[in-house]
């Protein structure tokens, strides 16, 4: 299946028609990406899509769960008067041969409040009038409504997933409905009514009593089990509506400077710890500057102390050996007796030239008078210079980092308002936190009733089959009934063996194909070596590299994400269905390095057309090199905020 162009008319935030397609032109290059910021209509894309293709059916992927029509009056453009409408063109190849497909969903709203919905479906451009009318039986064998959600999905639902109990949940569901276990389930329970409903006549009383109380039991538990499923759904869309709230009270909050307000207490302890550090670094710099530092300052006047103490060490040495010279140099003259006398005047000559050379140097002022020990430290100052030198660039770092430490910390608190001012504004941020904590706990409570009405009926049902095979097996041979009876008591004993090794062999393959998965985008050489998925509860279970078992919810959030990913990719690909995957919000919360992960190793493969619908914070500027390779063409979503209209028009945020 290829999806083709997708027009909107009135739908949302779309007025008029617009369309965009979607349609990658070359295998190569599978990604379409569709930039817009928050409220520009990426989702509603998205729900465009599922109405077209699913109709009624398209409201269980909503969290604001509530009437179809509810649903298709709230995508109605304000100025549309009450029109609205979707069309979606998609190709799917059958033995080599291409089809085309068009469908157009339109609705109107009446002023009773009620709807009327309008649909149509073509074949290769001409209109089908059985395809029109059996449309859920045709989309159902082509992409089930009942596992759309692996194929189109939320990157932010993937977060939430992200632990032990959204794994086994989307297992649960997706190897029922995604590897038909859900049908086998249905025709269990129909050869059961079967058994029942033929079994009547050989029934004694307490057993029809029995049977009744569980059948009437198992309609008490089905009817809570939908009253569960709306409340929750509601609780849900309630929760979903505080959030929002709490985000404006926290923005509020922001804007008024009450955030400020409340943190006034670390911010004075900030203050504190910011000037301790400035002035810990100011003493230290005091230190260093009354130590032989400041000598630096005067590289000259040090090297004119070291040329005098020279010239001074040579006027003492002269000074100490010009006497011995002089009776040295008389010796020397004496002991030249019979020597030609131009040879006497010569060395004569040169012995009283360097004496006045000497007694030039001994004619030097002393002023210094440098000790031993002073000589010696003059001669190590070059090295301890140097190394004050580089200590002190060190300190003039610290000193600048600790004073725009100090700085802001002293902005930041002299921004912190009046308390009368922000008052208000904390008070109400509070009370909505309060109900959001209070949605989030009757959501928590709700879930749990569902699923423990979900044990209770499974163990009814358990307990009335129990009852029907027992009722099959005393049945009297010779009797039509009971003949009927005895070969669906085969079928539903056969059904079961069926069921297991069907289960058994795809949750085999499935484990395979899901680590396969994990492998390419955790990209972690021997991280995780196996995992297991439990073939009652679905409750899945990884391998370290050291064979110990590792549990979800010990991942870090972004490697928990990953595996949800994989366990969607793993599915997608146990299904064997050739099916677009369109992803929104894709990157979600995930930090750089699982960002890069997804990039590279999941969404060039995840599927023959991949639609992305990001924001601006999610793929950015720096990951279109990625994504380039792989990219066939791109769309940016335009919002007037004036004339509450978004465009749609070429390129990702004005990028390609």
């Amino acid at each position: 299946m290829i999806l083709g162009t997708l027009s909107l008319t009135n739908f949302g935030v779309y007025a008029g028609t617009q369309s965009i397609d979607l349609a990658p032109a070359d295998r190569k290059r599978p990604i379409i990406l569709i930039g817009g910021l928050n409220g520009s209509g990426k989702t509603s894309l998205l729900t465009a899509i599922r109405i077209a293709l699913f109709g009624k059916r398209s409201i269980q992927f909503h969290k604001e769960q509530g009437s179809y029509e509810r649903l298709l009056r709230r995508f109605v453009h304000d100025n549309a008067q009450g029109e609205a409408s979707v069309a979606l063109s998609f190709a799917t190849y059958n033995l080599g041969e291409r089809e085309d497909y068009g469908i157009c969903r339109s609705w109107k709203a009446k002023s009773d409040g009620k709807v009327q919905e309008q649909f149509e479906a073509t074949r290769n451009g001409l209109h089908d009038q059985v395809l029109t009318t059996t449309w859920d039986d045709f989309i159902d064998a082509l992409l089930p409504a009942s596992i759309a959600h692996l194929f189109f999905f939320d990157g932010e639902t993937v977060g939430e997933m992200a632990n032990a109990e959204g794994a086994q949940s989307l297992l649960r569901t997706g190897v029922s409905a995604l590897l038909g276990i859900d049908m086998l389930d249905r025709l269990n329970e129909d050869l059961a009514f079967l058994i029942q409903k033929r079994s009547k006549e050989s029934q004694d009383s307490e057993t029809k009593a029995k049977l009744a109380s569980l059948e009437q039991d198992l309609q008490d538990l089905a009817r809570q089990k939908g009253e569960l499923e709306s409340e929750k759904a509601t609780a849900d869309e309630e929760l979903a509506a505080l959030t929002v709230r709490f985000t404006e009270a926290d923005n509020r909050l922001k804007e008024t400077g009450a955030s400020l307000f409340l943190e006034r207490k670390s911010l004075g302890e900030e203050l504190q710890s910011a000037k301790t550090d400035f002035e810990a670094v100011q003493a230290e710099l005091v230190e260093l500057a009354a130590g032989p530092l400041p000598l630096a300052l005067v590289p000259d006047l040090l090297a004119d102390v070291r040329e005098q103490d020279q010239k001074e060490q040579q006027a003492l040495q002269s000074n100490l050996i010009l006497d011995v010279l002089e009776q040295r140099d008389e010796q020397i003259l004496s002991l030249l007796t019979g020597t030609p006398e131009a040879s006497i005047k010569a060395i004569s000559s040169f012995l009283q030239g360097d004496r006045e050379k000497r007694k030039q140097l001994a004619s030097e002022e002393v002023y210094l008078h440098l000790t031993p020990e002073a000589q010696e430290l003059l001669s190590e100052l070059d090295e301890v210079l140097k190394q004050e030198i580089s200590k002190a660039g060190e300190l003039v770092v610290r000193y600048e980092q600790a004073e725009e430490r100090l700085r802001n910390a002293e902005r930041k608190l002299a921004m912190v308002p009046p308390e009368a001012n922000v008052a208000d504004v904390i008070q109400q941020r509070v009370k909505v936190q309060k109900d959001v904590q209070a949605a989030m706990d009757r959501c928590t409570n709700l879930a749990k009733k569902v699923e423990q009405n979900a044990g209770i009926i499974t163990f009814r049902q358990a307990e009335r089959d129990r009852i029907i095979r027992r009722l099959g097996a005393a049945q009297v041979e010779g009797n039509e009934g009971a003949r009927i009876v005895r070969y669906a008591n085969k079928a539903r004993t056969i059904l079961d063996a069926f069921s297991g090794r069907v289960l058994e062999r795809a949750i085999s393959n499935l484990e395979e194909l899901i680590l396969k998965s994990l492998e390419q985008l955790l990209r972690k050489e021997d991280y995780i070596t196996g995992l297991h998925i439990d073939r009652g509860s679905f409750a899945l279970t990884l391998r370290y590299r050291d064979g110990q078992e590792l549990d979800l919810d010990r991942l870090s959030a972004g490697e928990s994400q990953l595996v949800i990913i994989a366990i969607l990719w793993g599915l997608k690909k146990a299904s064997g269905r050739p099916l677009p995957v369109i992803i929104d919000t894709p990157l979600g919360r995930l930090d750089s390095h699982h960002r890069d992960n997804l990039l590279q190793n999941y969404f060039p493969d995840v599927s023959h057309q991949v639609v992305l619908l990001s924001t601006d914070t999610e793929v950015v500027k720096e990951d279109l090199p990625h994504l380039q390779p792989y990219l066939d063409k791109s769309f940016a979503l335009e919002y007037d905020s004036e004339k509450q209209v978004t465009t749609i028009t070429q390129g990702y945020f004005h990028a390609g």
